[in-house]
């Protein structure tokens, strides 16, 4: 958190022990050999799947042993393989053929309609028996964002390569534990924390300039790219009527079990199955408007408890403000008697930029739930989130032994090179080596481009502006000098402080004017 004062499907879903677990990965086409993006790709009978991306790429864990894996996609022959998983990663390639048009079969029920408005209607009756089935929760989360970008022309193509020949992509993983209490509050804490990303900060500043006016603003940028980096960001609790998620668009979007549901979608009973000893009813959720702010996909209700099990839904794209494909997959697990929450969260996504596509997927893995913890008095205050001192500087093999599940190919490389970076980086050799550079100072660095000094084992750094480029003849009120600079100090690379300023002196009017800014990094 950057704080400025500015004076001027592993879905636990069903595979508790992913940690012994191996990857099943492959493409997925049509005849043609074009791919099949968003396929579907889930073990059967069970509520446990992921989604392909829009190159047709796939990539699920799974633990050895024997495996039914469906593939199924509209407009296309669902094709149902038997995979014998080891410990090491197999790749299996699939061609799906497109669905031959036949006269459909119409079933004919006695009450009329079809079985899944009789779970619907269950399940909306016990929704809010969940919805306030705990008054807050502590947590703990593994979070993986990754984002990869390739050509919107060409999609066959190989993801672009940075000139290393290495993919480019946003990496971020993390442990946090997070404390919740209804209705909307958050504290989180990382106590584990790797970003390989794009920067960005959010800043909220209180300016003031001498002899001007001031006032709070808020600035700043995001990495838009990357989906639920922490808990606050997004809250996909189905229970709920509707689900107001800022971060995706501007309207509400009601939940298949919400209240009014029934006039938002219609409801086909696909299957029934067992899974863990509970009966799953997996419900395929069709909107009536497509054009409305609202989800498509699979709800999966369990029978008795009429709780929700899991979810894959997509969100319609036009409703969309950023991006271009949004689908999200949940599984829910009871932690006692009648309280089910959410073990897995993954979430698909997908953004033009230019003329490349940024794919994107976000997991989060919940564990360790607490459920209505005694938080002292004033425990929620206005801090969201807090990055442990020790949280950044956690070394590789720290994540190799902490990671609940295994990094594709393409990420290990992507981590691996980005490490031998940074520990080149934080050598004493590169950092003598910079800062012999940067202190160097010359005539021209003093009336153009500016100089300074820095410290990079203290941490310290200061900076002045170059004379020439700060001066001002033609401002109102005749000829003004600025003299500007800057200093800052880093105790570790979540604490920084830094101090900037101006002073401006007209020459006709003698006055004086200037800012000052003051910022602290946590």
């Amino acid at each position: 958190m950057l704080v400025r004062f500015r004076i001027f499907l592993y879905l636990l879903v069903g595979l508790p022990t992913l940690g012994w677990s191996a990857p099943l990965r492959g493409v997925i086409t049509d005849p043609t050999g074009e791919p099949i993006p968003f396929v579907s790709v889930y073990v059967e009978n069970t509520t446990y799947g992921v989604a392909a991306n829009a190159k047709g790429e796939y990539y699920l864990e799974l633990e050895p042993g024997t495996h039914r894996v469906v593939f199924q996609m509209l407009g296309f022959a669902t094709q149902t393989l038997t995979v014998e998983m080891g410990t090491s990663l197999q790749r299996i390639n699939v061609v799906l053929e497109l669905q031959q048009l036949e006269l459909a079969e119409v079933t004919i029920y006695s009450s009329g309609r079809d079985p899944a408005y009789a779970i619907i209607e269950q399940a909306q009756e016990a929704r809010k028996q969940y919805l306030q089935q705990f008054e807050a929760y502590t947590r703990t989360t593994y979070t993986k964002a990754t984002s990869e970008v390739a050509p919107v022309k060409g999609i066959r193509s190989d993801t672009v390569l940075s000139e290393e020949g290495i993919r480019r992509m946003n990496f971020v993983e993390s442990f946090s534990t997070t404390h919740y209490q209804r209705p909307d509050r958050y504290k989180e804490i990382k106590t584990a924390y790797r970003d390989l990303s794009e920067k960005s900060q959010v800043t909220t500043n209180v300016s003031f300039d001498f002899g001007g006016s001031s006032g709070p603003r808020r600035v700043g940028s995001i990495n838009p790219y990357l989906f639920y980096l922490t808990a606050a960001d997004a809250n996909f609790n189905f229970y709920q009527n509707s689900l107001t998620i800022t971060s995706l668009g501007d309207l509400p979007y009601p939940s298949p079990i919400g209240v009014g549901a029934l006039l938002v979608y219609k409801y086909e009973l696909e299957a029934t199955f067992t899974e863990e000893g509970r009966v799953i009813h997996k419900i395929r959720v069709i909107p009536r408007n497509k054009e409305g702010a609202a989800f498509s996909g699979h709800i999966f209700i369990e029978d008795k408890t009429w709780a929700i099990s899991a979810i894959d839904l997509e969100i319609n794209p036009s409703t969309l403000r950023f991006y271009r494909y949004f689908r999200v997959l949940q599984q829910y697990n009871p932690v006692q008697d009648s309280v089910y929450v959410p073990v897995r969260e993954e979430f698909f996504y997908h953004a033009l930029d230019g003329r490349t596509l940024v794919m994107s997927t976000t997991l989060a893995l919940h564990s360790e739930y607490q459920i209505n913890p005694d938080f002292p008095p004033r425990f929620f205050n206005n801090e969201l989130r807090r990055i442990d001192e020790d949280a950044v500087g956690k070394d590789s093999s720290y994540w190799a032994l902490a990671r609940p599940i295994t990094l594709k190919v393409e990420e290990q490389t992507y981590v691996s090179a980005q490490d031998s970076a940074r520990q080149w980086m934080e050598s004493d050799e590169y950092k003598r080596q910079q800062d012999s550079a940067y202190n160097h100072t010359g005539w021209l660095d003093i009336l153009f481009s500016g100089f300074g000094r820095k410290n990079s084992f203290t941490g310290w750094e200061w900076q002045m502006g170059g004379l020439l480029f700060q001066a001002r003849p033609l401002m109102v009120g005749g000829y003004h000098q600025a003299i500007s600079g800057r200093f800052s100090k880093e105790w570790s690379r979540a604490n920084r402080l830094s101090v900037s300023g101006e002073v401006n002196y007209g020459f006709r009017n003698q006055d004086v004017r200037g800012q000052l800014e003051v910022s602290y990094r946590y």
